[in-house]
């Protein structure tokens, strides 16, 4: 499990490292806690992602994952 800090802290990562300007919008429980400074664990983020999602965001993804030890 994370927490939101930490998923905040994913998100930003990943944020640093496109080299292209990428669309994602965090929805469900995370997006609850993100608007109302929830400090609840969560075991995934859900994220509406365009369709197809490109090659180069799904690559970067999976770096960041790797680099917080977490499943893309």
């Amino acid at each position: 499990m994370m927490r939101s800090n930490r998923i905040v802290e994913l998100l930003k990562c990943l944020d640093a490292v496109l080299e292209q300007e990428e669309q994602l919008v965090v929805c469900g429980g995370m997006a609850l806690m993100l608007a109302f400074g929830g400090k609840r664990q969560t075991f995934d983020v859900d994220i509406i992602a365009p369709v197809p999602m490109s090659g180069h965001l799904k690559k970067k993804v999976r770096e960041v994952a790797g680099d917080f030890d977490v499943d893309p």
